[in-house]
């Protein structure tokens, strides 16, 4: 479907879940479609391709132990990676510790 169908900001961040300064500093790293100028100060983007970034980002398949999480954005070489430690328990707490530099068994 080639729409064109132009959204604001409100539309955009239900869809994407991404909050207003995140969405700004990805558009500057080039990672998120660009915005779009519709009037002097208003802003706005294609429905579509906020659409096909938020399906590219979407995981299809389950992660497996030991496998890293898909980054965010452009991350921080020194920031600890997330990997999946468990399969069963709080994963979430245990990326959680993990990110934070304590060590898992």
């Amino acid at each position: 479907m080639n729409s064109n169908r132009i959204i604001r900001e409100p539309e955009r961040l239900k869809l994407t879940g991404v909050p207003n300064t995140t969405w700004w500093r990805m558009e500057k790293d080039g990672t998120v479609p660009k915005r779009l100028q519709i009037t002097k100060r208003g802003i706005g983007w294609y429905y579509d391709d906020i659409q096909e970034w938020v399906n590219a980002r979407t995981v299809t398949q389950p992660l497996e132990v030991g496998q890293s999480l898909p980054p965010r954005r452009v991350t921080n070489p020194n920031r600890p990676k997330l990997v999946v430690v468990s399969e069963t328990g709080n994963t979430v707490t245990k990326l959680a510790l993990i990110a934070a530099g304590v060590q898992v068994e």
